[in-house]
């Protein structure tokens, strides 16, 4: 094995060398090496903020006071519904979208005293 294949392989020796009185001895010890990492990558989907609310294809109803930047009700699939009942308030300071990409469908319902919902 050469140089290069113990530099591929991960496998270094090292010479110990010693004396004893006029006679030097020479041995190799063969050592193995080991390179790991750890990686994470962090993505966040489709653009969404964590302050973003999103119901896509299923059914949610608040009935607390919520606050978001973004509320987007269907935004890739349809049967999306969200419900703001029983005295639940829901702010969306900027966007309110309701069926957002092609074949996307959301229903909104306001209900009950002191529900509402604003948008930005």
């Amino acid at each position: 094995m050469n140089k290069a294949d113990n530099l591929r392989t991960g496998h270094f020796d090292r010479v110990a060398r010693r004396k004893s009185g006029n006679e030097t001895r020479y041995g190799f010890k063969r050592f193995g090496a080991a390179l790991l990492t750890s990686t994470a990558l962090v993505g966040i989907a489709s653009g969404a903020l964590a302050a973003d609310k999103i119901v896509d294809g299923v059914q949610e109803t608040i009935t607390t006071a919520e606050t978001f930047d973004n509320v987007t009700v269907g935004d890739t699939q349809p049967n999306s519904s969200l419900e703001v009942a029983s005295g639940g308030t829901v702010e969306a300071n900027e966007d309110l979208t309701v069926g957002k990409d092609a074949g996307a469908e959301g229903t909104v319902t306001i209900s009950g005293a002191g529900s509402t919902l604003t948008a930005g």
